[in-house]
């Protein structure tokens, strides 16, 4: 290992902050190409998604930093993801990059057959391992020797270091990909490796879609906003109680349909390039676009009729 070496965690990192900070390496960990069968997003997610990347590699090559890759259980084949990062590591396998060893656990849809790609690791040496998964813990990737361990998969920012390891779920790009209609800020993780200690950082980011999920609790009798950021509560959500260690507001309503279609309306109208999401109910999940619940009545009701979360209910 050289005596400092930087690198980047994804969701997708801002371009700018690439050419400011000129990383050694950017890790993606995957569910990056596909969204859920039928989402009606897909035709609109895709080519952002395409423009974001472009600019990323586009940066990255400018800095000389290297940029590794692979694939979730929602990427569809390694060839797309290659389309966009040709680093990207297939199954158990491990690079050497300027003399530094990584190693790329990857999923297969259903998460199937990662312990025992993992298994077949015995007996190498890794610094940095990206896995698209929680279910290995991060004790034994101390035993490869590693520095760094990048999850994928969960959508929400999640610090699963142990004593001697550090690893880090950064979040995700698109967070209305979460099949419950979950909305979590987006996030990046950047961080550097210097004489054997890791330091990792959160940063929020705040230049892609973002999701709210909306919805009226049968069970408390109250309107629920997910998705809301610290500064967005000082300003547009004073009278909103904030629940423990989450960003989850509430203020208690009568819940009748009118109640929560001007609710909806109201907090629509502060974010209108947003997408807003409802909890999975019998009627199914909704997602769309605050601009489209504003300007049509037809969505308006039809979200507020798949608002309505009973006890027990995602």
């Amino acid at each position: 290992m050289p005596p400092k070496c930087k690198f980047q965690g994804l969701t997708l990192v801002p371009p700018v902050f690439i050419g400011m900070h000129r990383p050694d390496f950017l890790f993606v960990t995957g569910d990056l190409t596909e969204v859920h069968g039928g989402d009606p997003f897909a035709c609109d997610v895709m080519p952002y998604s395409r423009e974001l990347f472009s600019r990323v590699v586009n940066a990255c090559e400018s800095t000389g930093t290297h940029i590794v890759a692979i694939p979730g259980d929602h990427d569809p084949e390694m060839a797309v993801l290659k389309e966009y990062f040709p680093f990207t590591l297939d199954i158990g396998e491990i690079v050497s990059i300027d003399n530094i060893r990584i190693g790329g656990l990857g999923v297969r849809p259903r998460q199937e057959g990662l312990t025992e790609d993992f298994d077949r690791w015995r007996g190498e040496k890794t610094d940095f391992v990206l896995i698209h998964s929680d279910r290995i813990s991060t004790s034994r990737f101390a035993a490869l020797g590693a520095q760094y361990v990048a999850r994928g998969h969960f959508h929400k920012w999640e610090d699963r270091s142990s004593q001697s390891l550090k690893s880090l779920h950064p979040g995700h790009l698109y967070t209305y990909w979460d099949g419950p209609g979950k909305a979590y800020p987006t996030c990046f993780a950047s961080g550097f490796v210097k004489n054997g200690e890791c330091d990792v950082k959160r940063h929020l980011f705040r230049n892609a879609p973002r999701s709210r999920r909306f919805y009226w609790d049968v069970d408390t009798a109250r309107f629920w906003l997910d998705g809301v950021l610290e500064d967005e509560h000082q300003t547009s959500f004073q009278d909103w109680e904030k629940c423990e260690n989450s960003f989850w507001f509430n203020i208690s309503r009568k819940g009748k349909q009118s109640d929560t279609e001007s609710m909806l309306l109201h907090v629509a109208s502060l974010y209108p390039e947003d997408i807003f999401v409802t909890p999975a109910v019998k009627e199914g999940r909704r997602v769309h676009y605050a601009k489209d619940i504003l300007k049509d009545q037809g969505l308006l009701r039809e979200f507020v009729r798949c608002s309505v979360r009973h006890p027990g209910k995602q």
